[in-house]
């Protein structure tokens, strides 16, 4: 006999004949540990330029990317950064983040790091933060090291500022403003 009311009698009979539940899927894994690379500079990266053997460029080159040279360069050179290749010439002021040399430099090289090859040669001033230089590579010029955020791989700036610019001071000639007139201040 059933009575009325026994709710435990009712719930039994019911998931009797309910369809049996599904397990419940498993909780995924949390995804394994990668290391988060850091952001890509803003905007595209420019390519390198690229003057072939047997160009001939005069005048001076400006440019956010990288510059190769194969060919001669007669001007001044400012770019993220630069190689001058194997028999190839520059002739003028060369300001950039990153420079190798394979073949020749005949002027000043204002730059972070620095690598000249065996076939390199400079005739110039170099200053730098890092430099590296090959058995038979051939320099003929004053060599200075600067602090790293000194200057190196910057426009030049006159030694009364605290540059080490070349002969001139990297002054007028380098910039080609008037170089500022040093502080005089009198004894008491």
């Amino acid at each position: 006999m059933q009575v009325f009311g026994n709710k435990s009698s009712d719930a039994a009979s019911r998931e009797a004949a309910a369809p049996p539940r599904a397990p419940a899927p498993p909780t995924p894994a949390p995804p394994p540990e990668r290391s988060v690379s850091p952001p890509a500079p803003p905007g595209p990266t420019p390519e390198a330029s690229v003057i072939s053997n047997g160009l001939k460029v005069m005048g001076n080159m400006e440019s956010d990317g990288d510059i190769v040279v194969s060919g001669v360069v007669e001007g001044d050179i400012a770019s993220r950064g630069l190689t001058v290749g194997e028999g190839a010439t520059v002739k003028g002021t060369i300001t950039v983040g990153t420079v190798s040399v394979l073949g020749r430099v005949e002027g000043e090289i204002h730059t972070r790091s620095v690598r000249i090859a065996s076939s390199g040669e400079v005739a110039g001033n170099i200053e730098y933060e890092s430099m590296a230089v090959d058995e038979g590579a051939r320099i003929e010029g004053r060599i200075s090291k600067v602090q790293p955020g000194k200057g190196a791989g910057e426009a030049p700036r006159d030694a009364a500022a605290g540059g080490t610019g070349g002969p001139s001071g990297g002054g007028a000639a380098a910039t080609g403003k008037p170089a500022p007139k040093p502080a005089v201040r009198a004894r008491p």
